[in-house]
């Protein structure tokens, strides 16, 4: 842990939030009781400390909530779409009103620090539904051209109730990203919150509801099995979007596949972060640290966790990234100045460790920084680790080919660009790619062949309001995030030709 003096948050407000949202679901307008008397613990990961519980919610509960948001349809859908939008603006105001306690309770629950991950989180969630309330007038059909006396038009409707199961790592912004569009183009919405991460996301559900009609978003709570798969297979959901892991997408889409409703997944990502010889490595090694999603501890999808680095360079990149990597500071989330905060909880920390205690079996292969978890003195035995660079590992290990979803990156060597395309596209995974390279036709021809969703030149930007997000191959279905992705996943489109019956 570095020395530099701590600035503790003072987080007495969050944590009484985090208590009168205990024990509560919210479902036709109103936080109440769960149907089920299963509870689960919400913990602070860097001392494990229980802040909430959350109900374990069943069937029964998934019913409730899609009924409440099947009564609430008819009402929500029929307001202009304008209107629509100017109520979730409100929404958004109000969030940015308590942007601080709301940042301070994800923190509470996810482990990651307020300073550099929470509030900007939660910024990027009130852009989210600002950008969609301010395209509300863009949900329209149009006029084609027909026979003289034939009325030709499309509409552009809502779908009905949709199903939102959303995750533990960037909860609310992922929460903004499937209501704010969902509930602007008159769809109602049941959402599904991570078990790990509930108190945020329900505390913003709660403010949005306020603006709305009774019902028209409720948020439930539990375990996947348990809830997420009665409410994605309730018979009146007509619409999933998941955002998570690449088994419990695919079960999603089996759990719906006899209702033949469209599913929207954003799944897991391995990606590539390329930095070709001829790169700013001013810029570029900065950006292969940034791109790794150090400041959430690498539980991110997006997370640039292979380094490519042609060989001529490889040995200035990595010494530059290991430095950069170890001045990082690790410690209590709620100090100002901490980068890296805590693991989500003991399971993921012993995934995370599993991957890294491989290395030893791997002949020639490096842990060149961090590698083990490491304990504030303050908080001692907790889930922090420093964030890690692994070398020499063969491409087909399981440390390349796996989304660690921790803060553990692999520099990888190749000779020339055609190698660096191959290794690249040598994965299951197509989420993003990156490549840092002075040379405008090499950024061209990387555009050209790259097989992911999300590719960037020169930058790793993670996504944002208005940028067109999702993935290829097993990283996903569907793109989130912009206006046409609002009218490709959240609403129908019908034809309509009306014949006025007039005779030359």
């Amino acid at each position: 842990m570095s020395g530099t003096q701590k600035r503790l948050i003072d987080s007495a407000a969050a944590r009484a939030e985090a208590k009168r949202l205990s024990n509560k679901v919210l479902v036709g307008g109103s936080l109440v009781a769960a149907e089920t008397d299963a509870t689960i613990d919400v913990i602070h990961p860097p001392t494990m400390e229980v802040i909430a519980t959350v109900p374990r919610c069943g069937a029964a509960d998934a019913a409730r909530a899609v009924e409440a948001a099947a009564k609430a349809f008819p009402v929500w859908s029929r307001i202009p779409a304008r209107e629509r939008g100017r109520l979730i603006a409100q929404a958004a105001d109000r969030i940015e009103a308590e942007l601080e306690t709301l940042s301070q309770l994800q923190t509470l629950e996810t482990g990651h620090p307020i300073a550099s991950q929470s509030r900007g989180d939660m910024a990027t969630a009130v852009d989210m539904l600002r950008m969609f309330a301010g395209v509300s007038g863009e949900l329209k059909g149009e006029t084609v051209p027909d026979a003289q006396g034939v009325l030709h038009y499309t509409t552009c409707e809502p779908i009905g109730v949709i199903a939102a199961v959303i995750p533990w790592n960037g909860p609310v912004f992922t929460l903004s990203a499937k209501i704010a569009p969902a509930l602007v183009a008159g769809n109602t919405i049941v959402v599904k919150s991570a078990e790990t991460a509930p108190l945020a996301v329900l505390r913003c559900a709660e403010i949005i509801q306020s603006f709305l009609p009774p019902g028209a978003i409720n948020m439930i709570s539990g375990v996947g099995e348990e809830v997420g798969k009665p409410l994605v297979q309730h018979p009146a959901v007509r619409k999933a979007t998941f955002t998570g892991s690449v088994n419990v997408g695919k079960l999603i889409s089996q759990y719906v596949a006899d209702k033949l409703i469209p599913v929207t997944l954003e799944l897991g990502g391995k990606n590539p972060n390329i930095v070709m010889a001829d790169a700013d490595l001013a810029l570029a090694i900065p950006g292969v640290v940034a791109g790794m999603r150090f400041m959430r501890q690498g539980q991110s999808c997006i997370a640039g966790s292979r380094i490519l680095i042609q060989e001529r360079i490889y040995d200035e990149v990595v010494e530059g990234a290991v430095k950069l990597m170890n001045a990082l500071v690790v410690g209590n989330p709620f100090d100002e100045n901490t980068e890296v905060g805590a693991i989500i909880s003991q399971k993921q920390m012993d995934r995370i460790q599993s991957f890294v205690s491989s290395v030893k079996d791997i002949p020639g292969a490096r842990v060149l920084c961090g590698g083990s978890p490491e304990a504030d003195s303050s908080m001692p035995g907790r889930l922090f680790m420093r964030p890690t660079l692994i070398d020499n590992v063969p491409h087909d290990a399981p440390l390349c080919q796996e989304e660690i979803f921790g803060p553990v990156a692999v520099a990888v060597r190749f000779t020339d660009f055609e190698d660096a395309i191959r290794i690249a596209n040598d994965s299951v995974f197509g989420l993003a790619a990156a490549m840092w390279t002075r040379d405008l036709g090499t950024a061209m021809q990387f555009a050209a062949r790259i097989e992911a969703g999300l590719v960037q030149v020169n930058q790793y930007a993670g996504p944002r309001a208005n940028v067109s997000y999702g993935g290829l191959k097993v990283s996903g279905l569907g793109k989130e995030y912009t206006l046409q992705s609002m009218l490709n996943h959240f609403t129908r489109s019908r034809t309509i030709q009306i014949n006025a019956g007039l005779r030359s």
